[in-house]
């Protein structure tokens, strides 16, 4: 990621964004370890972009494929700067108690 110039780094932040709302199974290849190093490039990204991303991609996988889906949002949400999680976790309280249930049992390391 550090070796992309910033405007490739921004599209590929995008992408990976899409993967997470739509096939996030493409990202089954990756380690938790690389996840965690592509999340800590989102502040590159409109705040608001990322968050709604997230937040969508957590709200679609409510009804299935959701415990596939939780050691990939959990490696991305763990690295994501706290004002990030503060404002996703308060946009799925109003929404979707389930994931903030989620959320809760993540380990903080």
């Amino acid at each position: 990621m550090k070796l992309l110039q910033s405007g490739d780094r921004h599209a590929f932040l995008t992408y990976f964004l899409n993967l997470l709302k739509g096939d996030f199974y493409s990202l089954n290849s990756l380690t938790t370890s690389h996840l965690r190093q592509i999340a800590q490039y989102m502040e590159e990204l409109p705040k608001q972009e990322v968050i709604i991303s997230i937040f969508d991609a957590m709200l679609a996988r409510r009804e299935e494929d959701y415990v596939d889906f939780i050691p990939v949002i959990e490696a991305v949400y763990l690295s994501l700067p706290e004002d990030y999680c503060k404002a996703i976790l308060e946009s799925l309280a109003d929404y979707d108690p389930f994931w903030v249930q989620v959320i809760d049992r993540f380990d903080l390391f």
